[in-house]
């Protein structure tokens, strides 16, 4: 995540949702809220099991007046070696 904006950004926790959302953890270790002007950080989402997952990741920042939300599919496929 990046914030353009001139002002510090609140971020709030992303999350996953979809009926695979248990084989997903997200990690935002570095995504403190607020970020900072002209900064950014690194979202991670682990998949944790089976051979294949669909969900939805959804980050949001909130400044007033505005709320932005991004929703990104999140596809995961294991491989058998």
């Amino acid at each position: 995540m990046f914030n353009s904006g001139s002002v510090p950004l609140k971020v709030n926790t992303p999350d996953v949702s979809g009926s695979d959302k248990d084989k997903f953890v997200v990690s935002a270790p570095g995504c403190t809220s607020p970020l900072p002007p002209r900064k950014s950080c690194t979202i991670d989402v682990t998949f944790t099991g089976g051979l294949s997952a669909k969900a939805t990741m959804h980050v949001s920042a909130d400044n007033a007046p505005d709320t932005e939300t991004i929703t990104l599919p999140v596809d995961a496929h294991a491989s058998r070696r």
